[in-house]
């Protein structure tokens, strides 16, 4: 029996809590970019790169969870213990490495060491959110709230009264995963319930080369960060590119609204379910993506004044990002409806042939051009432009990026046609386009120069966004009505 997958109640509560998060998600950055060297902010997001490296053999264990979990197969305790095993394993190697990655940053291997006891918690966690992504998305939601709230409480103690700079701030992180952890074990305590299954733990490791092969692409991928501050000896690069990054992620968010189409065609959803999640995607990423762009310099200065260099990074980048949302679907798609992995007489050769290797094969076709243009772009700076240097390598590497995003948008839209039938919402598109002109309009008029002018602005061009589509769009009109009976009260607290 397949799980019954709730997509608009699932979709509204993630972006909710993605929303939530701007803001506890700004005071926790500003607070450290406002309290911490532009070389510890640099410090933070290179220890985060770090952990993602440890993190992506777990992919295999995470990967084949959600499938089985969406189909209604038991394997939650499995997936567990096998993740307590490696997240072990990996947090012993980070903790031999890091006197000799600290030294090569010229860091305090304080830093990494709290980056290792971080390492544990975000495997513990990534596991129960596979759990979770097959059972009720959701709770996903609800655990990543908790992780927010004490985040920011902890960081205002810490770093903004305390003065502990970036000591304080990993610390504020540790102690909110853990209690994201402990919140997700007990929530989805029925989940990982029974016995270690040995035979599923073998068929995993059997076909776990697709989603290391999967992972792997996207480890390789973000190696970009660490080729950068390698061949730059600094942390500087990439404070500028993740300063920027900082800003587009909100547009990323809007992909928390087809969080639930995964797992929806895994429990065989259909074109219209697919339809729905660019109608919600859209919405919300297209003013997202031209506040950014029309916005760029106020919003940078709300981390710092000295962050606006990275103004036109931060303009490419939300265009990548905006892409990077529809392919989100589009690759939700092209895996959630195969199902070759649930054959008896599976074998190397039909998962070789399967869209569950084609898709991080594109990944790897795209790494081939953009890991060595990403090099030579580093080394021509340095060498011919020392000054601007720091701000050019991320931004010629983002324009390349952005350029690779697009042509892989082009062939996976093409291909998910193919796969199944569904139509892309071209009319309700112009509707968001019109509106979000008029918003437009209104932001450059009353441009803001000040973080108080900056903040207001955002929030009234969401406004007159809305307030415009709400009028000339019935389906907003039943959506708003649908959202606010989907989250009464007691639909929230039904985990």
């Amino acid at each position: 029996m397949a799980r019954k997958i709730r997509l608009r109640y699932t979709g509204l509560i993630a972006f909710s809590s993605r929303i939530f998060s701007i803001f506890t998600g700004l005071i926790f950055v500003t607070t450290v970019t406002r309290n911490v060297p532009i070389y510890d902010f640099g410090i933070w997001q290179y220890i985060s790169q770090l952990i993602s490296y440890f993190l992506f053999p777990l992919c295999i264990i995470n990967y084949w969870s959600t499938r089985y979990i969406a189909r209604n197969m038991k394997v939650g305790k499995t997936s567990l213990l096998l993740t307590c095993l490696f997240s072990m394993i990996a947090f012993i190697f980070f903790l031999i490495i890091s006197p000799y990655i600290a030294k090569s940053v010229n860091a305090d291997i304080t830093f990494f060491i709290l980056g290792s006891l971080i390492l544990i918690f975000l495997s513990l966690i990534n596991s129960l959110d596979s759990i979770a992504y097959g059972y009720k998305p959701h709770i996903s939601s609800y655990g990543f709230i908790i992780f927010e709230i004490i985040k920011v409480v902890l960081g205002l103690i810490t770093v903004f009264y305390m003065k502990t700079g970036l000591y304080g701030a990993l610390i504020s992180l540790l102690i909110a995963y853990i209690a994201q952890s402990i919140f997700l074990l007990i929530v989805l305590k029925d989940e990982i319930y029974g016995k270690f299954d040995l035979e599923i733990a073998k068929k995993w490791f059997k076909m776990g080369w697709i989603p290391f092969y999967n992972g792997f692409s996207g480890f390789l991928t973000s190696l970009d960060i660490l080729i950068v501050t390698l061949l730059t000896s600094s942390s500087e690069p990439i404070a500028f590119w993740k300063a920027a990054t900082t800003i587009t992620i909100v547009i990323s968010y809007s992909n928390s609204l087809a969080l639930a189409l995964y797992p929806k065609l895994l429990s065989g959803g259909s074109g219209k379910d697919i339809e729905n999640s660019f109608k919600l995607v859209l919405m919300f990423s297209i003013p997202l993506t031209i506040g950014a762009i029309i916005l760029a310099e106020p919003l940078l200065r709300i981390l710092k004044s000295e962050y606006t260099l990275a103004a036109t990074i931060l303009r490419i980048s939300s265009i990548s990002c905006f892409i990077g949302s529809l392919r989100s679907i589009i690759d939700s798609i092209i895996i959630g409806t195969e199902s070759i992995e649930i054959s008896e007489d599976i074998n190397f050769k039909k998962l070789l042939k399967s869209r569950l290797f084609l898709l991080p094969s594109l990944t790897y076709v795209s790494s081939i051009f953009y890991l060595p243009l990403t090099y030579f772009i580093t080394i021509y700076f340095l060498k011919n432009n020392s000054q601007q240097s720091f701000i050019n390598i991320p931004l010629y590497i983002n324009l390349v990026g952005l350029i690779i995003n697009i042509a892989i948008f082009l062939y996976t839209f093409n291909l998910s046609k193919k796969i199944i039938s569904y139509n892309f919402p071209i009319r309700n598109i112009l509707k968001y386009i019109f509106s979000v002109i008029i918003m437009s309009l209104i932001i450059m008029l009353f441009y803001p120069k000040t973080f108080r002018e900056t903040i207001f602005l955002v929030g009234f061009g969401a406004i007159i966004y809305f307030l415009i589509l709400f009028i000339i769009d019935k389906e907003i009109r039943q959506l708003f009505e649908n959202s606010l009976k989907i989250l009464k009260l007691e639909n929230l607290t039904k985990l």
